[in-house]
């Protein structure tokens, strides 16, 4: 099930990129299960960038992560065009999640980043690394390096998250909540059950959280 492609990387300036192409379509548009990585974290096509996902995208697996996109035209040009599509995906997580990265020193060996790290986008989370040895290290141990990088996103961001409710649910969140992290972004919800919900539409919620966050008054 799914055609097996090639395996790229190269840079962009300082920007080093990682595409691992096997893809398939999602059966019945259900999320795709990455084990560990982050779901499509964009509120778009990003093939047609001006038309918003809603209930009939299509949700693609490609290797483990999640690429949704607007309609099953959209769908086969992904698979057609693999190596392309997730360069785009990567260059746009890149730009987005830079100015949420919370850390100034490398996730792996606690070195000071400098003036030119590496940007590596994995599994639709960006990480900064010192050297492409510390890369290979997040690429060996995911579930580490992903908690980690969580702990310091709810550690940056907690104290001045812009809602005092759940974006799903609308519940308020008073002194408790369930702190999730999605594309370096913080988004607290009222309990693990609106986990799945958020799962649906994670980048609805996240440019909500995104917006409300533009028009907090700074703390």
């Amino acid at each position: 099930m799914g055609q097996k492609g090639r395996t790229a990387s190269w840079r962009i300036g300082s920007t080093f990129l990682a595409v691992t192409a096997l893809a398939s379509l999602a059966i019945g548009g259900d999320p795709v299960d990455p084990g560990i990585g982050d779901p499509y974290p964009f509120a778009y096509c990003v093939l047609v960038p001006d038309v918003e996902l809603d209930d009939d995208i299509k949700i693609l697996d490609f290797d483990g992560r999640e690429v949704r996109v607007c309609c099953g035209d959209c769908a086969d040009r992904a698979r057609r065009d693999t190596y392309n599509v997730l360069r785009q995906i990567d260059e746009l997580v890149v730009k987005e999640q830079k100015a949420l990265y919370p850390l100034t020193t490398c996730l792996v060996d606690d070195k000071p980043l400098g003036d030119n790290p590496i940007d590596f986008p994995f599994r639709n989370r960006l990480f900064r690394v010192c050297s492409g040895e510390c890369q290979s290290q997040i690429e060996k141990k995911p579930a580490v390096h992903f908690g980690k990088l969580d702990f310091a996103v709810i550690e940056k961001q907690k104290a001045k998250y812009p809602l005092d409710h759940c974006v799903v649910s609308g519940k308020p969140l008073g002194g408790g909540g369930v702190d999730h992290v999605a594309a370096n972004r913080l988004v607290r919800l009222s309990g693990y059950d609106q986990l799945g919900a958020f799962s649906k539409s994670p980048g609805k919620y996240l440019k909500m959280v995104q917006e409300a966050a533009e028009k907090a008054p700074a703390k």
